[in-house]
C-alpha cells in the first residue's frame, strides 16, 4: 500500500499542521555523530545515484540518492567507510568525528573493465543470480505456508523543514505516533486498526491516520506506488527485470550474510534500485535498502526511499521488524505557513507476530483501516510509558517547543493567511455561499454532527436566499443498527432549493461561472418534504440503498441576470415543471472497489 501511505497523506497532513514555527534548539544524539557528502564519479565529476556506503566496524549500510548525496550515524572516533558502486573499483575512507558533523564527499573510479551482461540461464547463472533465485523460492515457500497473521506496531511520521539544521527542533514541523494492531490474510486481505495515537498540536486528532500500510507485504510481486507498478527485487519473475552483483559478504549476528546489490536492466520501466541482505544456507531475507529509478516521478516528491529490516520471529518465519519509508518534497509554488523544501520519514517498528490464529476481522476486504473508539484517550504518561521506540532529543524538545508555539495568540500574518484560506474554503462550500439564478446570493450554514455517538448522525442546514428572500431549511438523523454490514436507517425533512438531475461532474459548483460570466447548466425546483431510507453493505464493495421519498414539488422563476462580467449575455431560462406531489420508492446499487477508512462511526474512502 505504498500508493495508500504517503504522497497525498503527507500532503494533506502538512497542510493541515502548517503554522509558523520560531524559536530554535539545538541537539544532536550523544555517542555518535553525523557524516554525510556527496560521492562522484572521479572520471566524469557527476553525482554517482544509489552507491553503496558501509561502515565497517558496524557493517550497517546506507545509499546515496539520486543526487549522489549520503548522510548517516557513525560512532564516535575514527571510522572506516566503505563506498561500492555497480562498475567502480571499491572506495576506502577513515573518518574522525568528535560530536560534530563532518562532510566527506568521496570520488569513486570506474572500472578498467565493465562487467558481462548477465545472461539468465539454466547453466552458467553468476553466484548473485543463484543466490537470489533460492531467495524467491524461499520466499514463496514460506508464504505458502502462511494463511494468516497479525501483528504490533508503533509507526512515527516526523516532517521536517530542510531549511533549517537538521539537528535543530526548529526544523521539525509535524509529529505523529499511532499504535496499531494489523491482520492479513491470504491472498491480499489486510486491515490494520489504531488503537492509540498522538500529534503534535498544531495537527487535529483526526487527521493522524499514519500506519504501516501494506508496505509490510512488500514480498509482493508488483508494488503499486499512484500511477506505477514497480517489480519487486524479489517478485517471482525478478531475474527478467533486475541485474544482480554480489558486492559484499557480511557476518551479521554470527550469520554469514551475502550483500547483493540490484540494478535494472532498463532505465525506461520503473524498477527499484539497492541493495539485499539474503542469509546463507537459509537463503531468508534479511534487508531491503532501495531507491527507485529515473522512470517514476511523482509531483511534488522526490528521493523516495525505503528500508526494512526483518528478524525470525517463529522458526524460519522471517518477518519485518523495521520499516523505514522516506523521501523529500518540494513544492513549486508557495503554500502560506509551508516550507517549499521537506524531508519525511515514517518508521514503523514491529511486533508480537502471530501466525495462523483465524482472528482476522470479518470485514477486512472493506476497510483497510479503522480507528478505535478510544484511540485518543490515553493521557501522555501512558502513552510515554508504552512508546516502543523512543523519541530522539530533538524531537522531544520538537515536540515541546511546537506546543508551546501553539498555545500563543497567532501573529497577525498568521490571522492574514488563516482568514484568507477560511473564506477560500466556505465560498467553496455550498452549504455556506453560492449564487445561482433562482437564489441569486445564498449564505447559510450546515453541519453533520457525526460525533455525537458511533451509532447516531445528524444533519442540520439553514440558509437565508436573498433573491427568493426566503429561509431554506433541513434536519436529519441516522442510527446504525449493525456496524458489520454498514446498516444505517435514517430519515430526515427538508425545504430547499436543488437542482434537476444533470451530466456534471459529482462536485460541480457553478457559483463562481454563474457569479462571474452568467454560466450555469443547472435546472433549479422548490422541493419540500420527507425522505426515508436505509442502507448497507452487500458485500465488501457493493452498497444497496432503498428510498421512500414524500415532496412537494413547484417552478421557480429566475431570481437575478447579475454578474459581474458578460453583462450582455442572455440568462438562461428556468424551465418550469409539472408542480404537485411526487411520492416515490427507490433503489440503488453501487459497486465501489476504492478501500474505506472507519474512524469512531464515520466511513471514509480512500481516493485511487
Amino acid at each position: 500500500m505504498l500508493r495508500r501511505l504517503l504522497p497525498p497523506a503527507i500532503i494533506a497532513i502538512l497542510i493541515a499542521g502548517a503554522d509558523p514555527l520560531r524559536a530554535q534548539v539545538d541537539s544532536t544524539r550523544s555517542g555518535d555523530a553525523t557524516v554525510s557528502g556527496v560521492v562522484y564519479d572521479s572520471y566524469s565529476g557527476r553525482p554517482v545515484p544509489f552507491a553503496i556506503i558501509r561502515v565497517v566496524q558496524t557493517d550497517s549500510s546506507t545509499l546515496t540518492d539520486r543526487k549522489g548525496r549520503y548522510r548517516l550515524r557513525v560512532p564516535l572516533g575514527e571510522t572506516q567507510l566503505e563506498f561500492r558502486q555497480i562498475g567502480f573499483a571499491m572506495a576506502a575512507v577513515t573518518v574522525t568525528t568528535a560530536g560534530e558533523a563532518v562532510v566527506r564527499d568521496v570520488s569513486i573510479n570506474r572500472l578498467a573493465v565493465p562487467l558481462d551482461t548477465l545472461v539468465v540461464s539454466d547453466s552458467g547463472e553468476s553466484r548473485a543470480s543463484r543466490i537470489i533465485r533460492r531467495a524467491i523460492a524461499r520466499k514463496i515457500d514460506v508464504l505458502s505456508r502462511i494463511q494468516d497473521y497479525s501483528y504490533d506496531a508503533y509507526v512515527k511520521l516526523v516532517i521536517t523543514d530542510l531549511g533549517k539544521h537538521e539537528d535543530s527542533a526548529e526544523a521539525v514541523l509535524i509529529i505523529t505516533e499511532t499504535e496499531t494492531t494489523a491482520y492479513w490474510q491470504q491472498p491480499d486481505g489486510y486491515q490494520e486498526v489504531i488503537t492509540g495515537r498522538r500529534q503534535s498540536s498544531n495537527l487535529a486528532a483526526e487527521d493522524n491516520l499514519v500506519t504501516v500500510g501494506q508496505i509490510v507485504n512488500f514480498n509482493r510481486d508488483r508494488i503499486d506506488l499512484e500511477k506505477y507498478s514497480v517489480v519487486s527485487p524479489t517478485a517471482s519473475d525478478a531475474l527478467y527485470h533486475y541485474t544482480y552483483h554480489l558486492v559484499d559478504s557480511l557476518a551479521i549476528d554470527d550469520r554469514k550474510v551475502f550483500r547483493l546489490a540490484i540494478a535494472p536492466n532498463t532505465d525506461g520501466a520503473p524498477l527499484f534500485v539497492g541493495m539485499i541482505d539474503i542469509a546463507d544456507s537459509t537463503y531468508d531475507i534479511l534487508a531491503i535498502d532501495v531507491g527507485l529509478n529515473e522512470a517514476v516521478r511523482f509531483d511534488f516528491f522526490e528521493n523516495l526511499r525505503y528500508r526494512q529490516r526483518l528478524r525470525d520471529y517463529d522458526n524460519g518465519l522471517w518477518m519485518p521488524a523495521e520499516i523505514t519509508f522516506s523521501g523529500e518534497i518540494r513544492f513549486g509554488i508557495p503554500i502560506p505557513g509551508v516550507p517549499k523544501h521537506l524531508s519525511f520519514q515514517h518508521q514503523a517498528t514491529l511486533a508480537d507476530f502471530r501466525f495462523d490464529q483465524g482472528d482476522v476481522p470479518g470485514d477486512i476486504g472493506a476497510f483497510v483501516m479503522v480507528v478505535d473508539e478510544g484511540a485518543d484517550d490515553i493521557d501522555s504518561t501512558a502513552w510515554n510509558e508504552r512508546r516502543r521506540s523512543q523519541l530522539t532529543d530533538v524531537e522531544q524538545k520538537a515536540y515541546a517547543r511546537i506546543d508551546s508555539i501553539s498555545s500563543r495568540s497567532p501573529s497577525l500574518g498568521s490571522r492574514f493567511a488563516g482568514g484568507l484560506g477560511m473564506v477560500v474554503f466556505l465560498t467553496m462550500n455550498q452549504d455556506f455561499f453560492h449564487f445561482n439564478r433562482t437564489e441569486s446570493a445564498y449564505l447559510g450554514a450546515g453541519w453533520t454532527w457525526q460525533n455525537l455517538s458511533p451509532k447516531v448522525t445528524l444533519r442540520t442546514k439553514l440558509g437565508y436566499s436573498f433573491g427568493r428572500e426566503e429561509w431554506q431549511y433541513e434536519l436529519g438523523a441516522w442510527y446504525r443498527l449493525a456496524a458489520s454490514r454498514g446498516v444505517w436507517i435514517g430519515a430526515s425533512y427538508h425545504s430547499s432549493i436543488v437542482n434537476r438531475p444533470t451530466i456534471v461532474s459529482y462536485s460541480y459548483n457553478p457559483t463562481y461561472l454563474a457569479l462571474l460570466v452568467k454560466l450555469d447548466p443547472l435546472n433549479y425546483l422548490k422541493q419540500e418534504g420527507v425522505n426515508l431510507s436505509v442502507r448497507g453493505r452487500l458485500t465488501n464493495h457493493s452498497r444497496l440503498t432503498l428510498e421512500y421519498h414524500d415532496f412537494r414539488q413547484s417552478s421557480l422563476p429566475v431570481a437575478t441576470d447579475f454578474s459581474f462580467f458578460s453583462t450582455n449575455r442572455i440568462i438562461a431560462p428556468n424551465p418550469p415543471i409539472d408542480e404537485g406531489r411526487l411520492r416515490a420508492v427507490g433503489a440503488t446499487l453501487t459497486y465501489d472497489s476504492r478501500p474505506m477508512v472507519r474512524q469512531k462511526g464515520r466511513e471514509l474512502r480512500l481516493p485511487a
